[in-house]
């Protein structure tokens, strides 16, 4: 079935899509969403900017963005690694061009998927999300090489991909943090930290590139420190080509609220609600329910504009997804 007009544009959001007026507040909560979409505020551009586009990413992810894209009237190009080979986003696309080796390795090999680019003639590149789609590098090479990136600005990659300086940045917007070390760790440092906060329930130790729960464990125990402690570094490793890891205090019976905004390179920032993304399985989200029900309207009200201030602070100008803890504490900011 083809997808009715216009839908291409609201699936892919940033692959066709660019503000080009100041957002405006909505006025109420029916028309919150609305307001940021409607077509006096967002307009179609870019696309006259290149005709081909990469998705660095597989499966499910990259197969949605070559139905959006070939909606849109572009070419497609799928990447995979060697028992990818026969997977169903290689069928997907227009072509598709095998990386050098096998399993996750390959789909973070920055050069080895630019150069998929150029042998291909895909002059834009699309990370889709997981992967390298946070990584900074990534971007900042797609450009040298005059490669369109379709993906946040390389700035707010290198803030919100370090967990550490994002940290930082909360704070500096006056967004109540959990208690941590704002820096990559040693696991000596992680011993420390653990019997500072032990009497309170605990550590997470933590990814700095990490997303999606993964390079992530709970410590309740000082004789679990090291062990935990090596396997985010090899899960961090493995999934985002970066080993290093922070800590902060475990907050106990806390809920996981995540916070919609889109903001636009004029300072105006928009919210479009909260969701509960408490019910998860080694801190990996399996349902999320919009908007979060029994959320105290207080709190509520304290969590999204924490989540417009640290946008404002920051000068945020894209789609973004801030994560607090009920009550408030900020996590990290996923952009988009």
């Amino acid at each position: 079935m083809r997808s009715p007009p216009g839908s291409s544009e609201r699936r892919l959001g940033v692959l066709a899509t660019q503000v080009t007026k100041p957002l405006r507040p909505a006025t109420c909560a029916q028309d919150r969403l609305p307001a940021c979409l409607r077509p006096e505020f967002v307009s179609a551009g870019g696309l006259d900017a290149f005709d081909t586009v990469l998705v660095a990413n597989r499966g499910e992810i990259a197969i949605r963005i070559f139905r959006a894209a070939t909606d849109l009237g572009l070419k497609t190009v799928a990447v995979y690694s060697s028992d990818d080979a026969l997977a169903l986003h290689t069928k997907a696309a227009d072509v598709a061009v095998a990386l050098d080796g096998d399993g996750v390795p390959p789909y973070l090999d920055i050069e080895g998927v630019i150069a998929a680019a150029k042998q291909s003639g895909a002059n834009a590149v699309h990370p889709g999300y997981g992967l390298l789609s946070e990584n900074a590098e990534f971007a900042r090479r797609c450009g040298e090489e005059g490669i369109v990136w379709i993906g946040p600005p390389v700035e707010m990659l290198e803030l919100f991909g370090d967990k550490s300086a994002a940290r930082e940045a909360a704070a500096s917007a006056d967004v109540p943090v959990p208690r941590g070390i704002d820096r990559a760790i040693s696991l000596e440092e992680c011993h420390d930290f653990f019997a500072s906060v032990a009497d309170d329930g605990g550590i997470m130790i933590k990814a700095i590139a990490g997303a999606g729960g993964r390079g992530s464990r709970k410590v309740t125990a000082a004789e679990d420190v090291a062990e935990a402690f090596a396997a985010c570094q090899n899960e961090a490793t493995i999934a985002f080509g970066n080993g290093e890891l922070y800590v902060e205090e475990y907050v106990t019976n806390a809920r996981h609220i995540e916070v919609q905004i889109l903001a636009d390179q004029y300072g105006g920032v928009c919210e479009l609600g909260e969701r509960e993304c408490s019910v998860q399985r080694k801190f990996q989200k399996i349902v999320e329910i919009a908007p979060a029900a029994h959320l105290d309207p207080s709190m509520r009200k304290q969590i999204i504009d924490a989540s417009v201030r640290l946008a404002k602070k920051v000068g945020y100008s894209i789609i973004g997804t801030p994560d607090c803890h009920a009550p408030l504490a900020f996590i990290p900011v996923t952009v988009r």
